[in-house]
């Protein structure tokens, strides 16, 4: 089969008489047949997100910052993070390096991770 994962991403503002949106659907072929599908707590040391090790290559991840009023950081390694979650805040994005989590204060996070 082909194109089995389906992205959709969306933005849109407004403010001060200023708008603008983007909009982008596109679809991916899975190369593996694995996923995970977690909730870890995210503490203020760096951790790698634990299930996510069953996926064999690593390719798409949800991530999601379930707590109510502290941040989050997500990246490859220790102390290089590169993407920061408010609270309540989620993304997707393509990554092929393992991900771990570090928090501002311990909370909760969600994450989905599709094989490539």
């Amino acid at each position: 089969m082909a194109n089995e994962i389906d992205v959709t991403v969306s933005l849109s503002m407004s403010k001060g008489g200023v708008s603008d949106s983007r909009s982008e659907g596109f679809k991916v072929t899975m190369s593996g047949d694995a996923i995970t599908h977690s909730v870890q707590e995210a503490t203020t040391s760096w951790v790698a997100l634990v299930e996510a090790a069953a996926v064999g290559t690593a390719g798409w991840y949800f991530l999601k910052n379930l707590d109510s009023s502290n941040e989050v950081e997500f990246g490859p390694a220790d102390n290089q993070f590169s993407i920061k979650l408010k609270a309540g805040e989620s993304c997707v994005f393509r990554a092929s390096d393992p991900i771990g989590v570090k928090a501002n204060t311990a909370g909760n996070v969600e994450y989905l991770v599709i094989e490539d």
